[in-house]
């Protein structure tokens, strides 16, 4: 019955395995609708699939490029005839494949297009075919060197001649000269840099003429034939891959050991200049470019095409900023063009719902404002690595009411009055609060859990500041009844709270808990506590504190409150023993899959082996720093007193043990 199914029950099952090549290749061998029908979904991401290793002991360079040039050689039998002719013309081979019109338009199916992917499959068409020789490499390189030379030359011989001409005025002329004379040279566009030490800017990539006419072929290809492209990106954290789809480890890294990032031609980022791109790229869902390269351009081009943008991703920072944080005048304009261009990318969206912004120093007022537009649809917010010192409050999302996630990711300068708009703000919609290695005051988060909380389920406090009259733990457990993950630092006097905590948000299924790393808390009482509440929906654990624990309160613990945890860390554990390890394997048998221990001190081997048998047990050496005081009175290894060191012993990693 099933090679008889109308196409449109076909095309809706095919669309629910777009992520699935292997299953996509299977269903083009069944009929010849079933291939007609599911090529296209085959096809949506080529570039995806192509760099995609489930194997990576299997994953090879060699055959990586020969894949490569398979597929530019499918998209380059799509050109036209004309085309084809241009590039013979320019003494591009062509394989009699490629002379061939191939038997479906499959530059017509791409759906998602990762720009440097795409670059990437070029490059290595071109190393297999040997569209350009070593030589002819060498010899463009050469050019470029001595073209590069000239202007530098041409260009300091401009700026001497002008000082020294500014030599015979007047001393108040002098000094006007001279001051825009270095106005000059800080914000023109020659390679010279006037602010010493730094590193010039890294030069733009020209490609040699053949490899850019067969770019720009292509690039106009699938501006012209396909119909719609859903995802447009360069995507640097890999926010656009699942864990199932790891990217191929024979691909060059983003970065070299210099931690400068690998960019691709300005032909790439031009596509929404090629004919064809405002039917293409008019109902563009995701865009996600977290690259270092300037993005002013893209933005301006896309901001009169595309206005029905989802999802915008994107880094705004540049790559030249000097060995010590330092910018000249001229970068910091050309941030501040960029974020106004992306302010306006925004502001021209109908309905954008996703906003992630990544290492924004300079523009963010903008940024922010544009925001504004968009309140009525936004429903996530991410701000990673921001720093935030110099910022202005954040008083646009206070109209932002529909956000249901909000995200701080590594970010600096959490500061009460930046963050006090939101004191008064109701998210009511808010589900995820995220302060992943973020820190903010401790009242402001009391303030939002305290006007949003009755509907959050992922909860991470970051590492809050303390303040005396607000206990957060308090406040999570008596205003987020339908919270599931949670994450938070724990102080000293503040395990009792944990008890109220798992008494009152009876739906927690992940926790996750930090502290102090040099003083130890005792939480056998704790322990005790919790044996007498039902945590049958705990089942992810993580101690990441430095507590003690005797086995006879853990055993309780794990065997009265019917937690079925299936992962344990314990890190920054110096009383684990192998008693501790025992009631562990013993009450959780069942259930446990992952632990992880890091621990200060050794287990015993046949216990080791026996737990191995069982989970995926992970054991790391504590690394910790014994001190000896000097007072034979006060020898309490260092904590609670001020000692000199006479001694410091330190144990690296003894050994990972996995199943």
């Amino acid at each position: 019955m099933a090679p008889f199914l109308p196409t449109d029950c076909l095309s809706q099952i095919f669309r629910n395995l777009e992520t699935d090549q292997e299953s996509l290749y299977s269903c083009i061998l069944v009929n010849r609708l079933w291939c007609a029908t599911s090529i296209e979904f085959l096809w949506s991401r080529p570039f995806r699939f192509l760099y995609t290793c489930p194997n990576p002991s299997a994953c090879k360079n060699d055959s990586r490029i020969e894949r490569s040039s398979k597929l530019i050689q499918v998209y380059l039998s799509c050109l036209n005839e004309k085309e084809k002719f241009q590039l013979k013309e320019n003494k591009v081979y062509l394989p009699l494949s490629v002379q061939q019109s191939p038997l479906f338009d499959y530059a017509g199916f791409i759906r998602y297009l990762d720009l440097d992917e795409f670059y990437t499959a070029i490059k290595d068409w071109i190393e297999f075919a040997n569209v350009v020789s070593k030589e002819e490499e060498n010899r463009e390189a050469e050019l470029r060197k001595k073209s590069k030379k000239s202007n530098k030359k041409l260009n300091l011989s401009t700026v001497v001649k002008f000082f020294s001409k500014s030599m015979g005025h007047h001393n108040k002329r002098k000094s006007e000269s001279d001051k825009e004379s270095v106005n000059s040279v800080s914000t023109g566009h020659s390679s010279v840099r006037s602010v010493g030490g730094n590193t010039p800017p890294p030069s733009p990539i020209i490609p040699h003429p053949r490899e850019r006419l067969i770019t720009e072929s292509l690039c106009g290809l699938f501006m012209r034939r396909s119909v719609t492209l859903k995802q447009l990106s360069i995507d640097k954290t890999h926010s656009t891959r699942s864990k199932s789809e790891p990217r191929c480890i024979s691909l060059s890294p983003w970065m070299d050991k210099y931690r400068i990032q690998r960019f691709i031609p300005d032909q790439y980022l031009s596509l929404p200049t090629y004919p064809g791109a405002n039917n293409c790229l008019s109902h563009l869902n995701e865009f996600i470019f977290t690259t270092r390269q300037s993005k002013t351009k893209l933005f301006d081009s896309l901001c009169k095409i595309s206005h029905n943008m989802h999802t915008i991703v994107v880094t705004m920072d540049h790559h030249y900023n000097g060995w010590c944080g330092t910018r000249s005048r001229r970068d910091v304009v050309e941030l501040e063009d960029e974020a106004k261009s992306l302010a306006n990318l925004i502001k021209a969206q109908q309905s954008l719902q996703t906003f992630e912004l990544h290492q924004c120093e300079f523009g963010s007022k903008v940024i922010i404002q544009s925001l504004q537009t968009q309140s009525k649809s936004l429903k996530s917010l991410c701000f990673d690595e921001v720093s935030f010192w110099g910022w202005d409050p954040l008083t646009p999302l206070e109209e932002c009411t529909q956000l249901q996630n909000l995200v701080f990711r590594g970010c600096h300068g959490l500061t009460s009055e930046l963050l006090e708009p939101l004191i008064s703000t109701k998210f009511d919609k808010l589900l995820s609060l995220l302060m992943d290695a973020s820190s903010a005051p401790a009242h402001i988060l009391d303030a939002i859990i305290k006007n949003s909380g009755h509907r959050i389920q992922t909860l991470n406090l970051g590492m809050f500041k303390p303040n005396p009259t607000v206990h957060l733990i308090e406040t999570v457990a008596t205003y987020c009844p339908n919270l599931t993950t949670f994450c938070t630092y724990v102080d000293n006097d503040e395990t009792n709270h944990l008890v109220a905590l798992f008494t009152l948000c009876t739906k927690l299924s992940s926790v996750t808990l930090t502290g102090q790393r040099n003083s130890e808390t005792n939480v056998d009482k704790m322990f005790l506590q919790l044996a007498r509440q039902d945590l049958s929906n705990l089942k992810e654990l993580n101690i990441l504190g430095p507590w003690s624990f005797s086995p006879e309160a853990l055993d309780k613990f794990l065997t009265f409150s019917k937690a079925p945890i299936r992962t344990l860390r314990i890190d920054n554990c110096r009383c684990f023993t192998d008693h501790h390890l025992d009631v562990i394997i013993r009450c959780l048998k069942n259930t446990l899959e992952a632990l992880r221990l890091n621990i200060r001190n050794r287990l015993n081997e046949d216990s080791i082996i026996r737990a191995k048998e069982l989970v995926d047990l992970e054991i790391e050496k504590l690394e910790y720093v014994h001190r000896v005081s000097n007072d034979d009175n006060n020898n309490h290894g260092g904590i609670g007193g001020s000692f000199k060191p006479k001694f410091c012993k330190m144990f690296l990693t003894e050994r990972r043990l996995k199943r």
